[in-house]
């Protein structure tokens, strides 16, 4: 569905909100409450995304996913995701946390494809996250190599104040003579 200009902006702020949700729900421990919260979360995209001003019943979302001019691989994606819930909901259909994270997901996958045309705007993400895990740990390594020559260094000078030339003197005595 192509969005004039002035909806994208109200659509990208459609989009982040939505996915922030599932995102929150995604972060808590399954439980089949959530499943309800999902599905809200999910119908708000959609009565937003569509501009339907009702509460739709999945019959009634069919015919209007028939009505708007949705790609064919949005329009099917959705059908079977409101399907599937309208099957937990009153088919008595019991979900799974794999199932459920899977749901998650695929909302998250349509609300990316409907608005921005692409499924994931994470790949990018996991590039930079990479680069900075690399970059610290190269950091980390220069760190370590920095310490263990501190301390190379450290154990020649306690080597040759303790053991140099002059052995007959207590440990004390020579500490004060290379203070001096």
């Amino acid at each position: 569905m192509a969005l004039p200009k002035e909806r994208k902006a109200d659509s990208e702020i459609l989009r982040q909100t939505v996915i922030g949700k599932i995102n929150s729900i995604k972060k808590k421990k399954f439980d089949e409450s959530l499943v309800n919260d999902f599905s809200w979360a999910f119908k708000v995209f959609l009565k937003r995304y569509l501009s339907l001003n009702y509460e739709f019943t999945h019959e009634e979302l069919l015919k209007e996913i028939g009505k708007a001019k949705l790609k064919e691989d949005v329009s099917k994606r959705i059908m079977a995701l409101s399907s599937l819930l309208e099957n937990i909901k009153y088919g008595n259909l019991i979900i799974t946390k794999e199932h459920f994270e899977w749901m998650l997901n695929e909302g998250n996958k349509i609300i990316n494809l409907a608005i921005l045309g692409k499924e994931s705007l994470q790949e990018p993400t996991k590039k930079k996250t990479i680069d900075k895990e690399k970059a610290k740990a190269k950091s980390m390594k220069i760190k370590d190599n920095v310490k263990q020559e501190n301390k190379s260094e450290i154990n020649g000078i306690f080597k040759k104040i303790f053991f140099g030339k002059h052995e007959t003197k207590e440990p004390i005595e020579k500490i004060q003579e290379v203070q001096k």
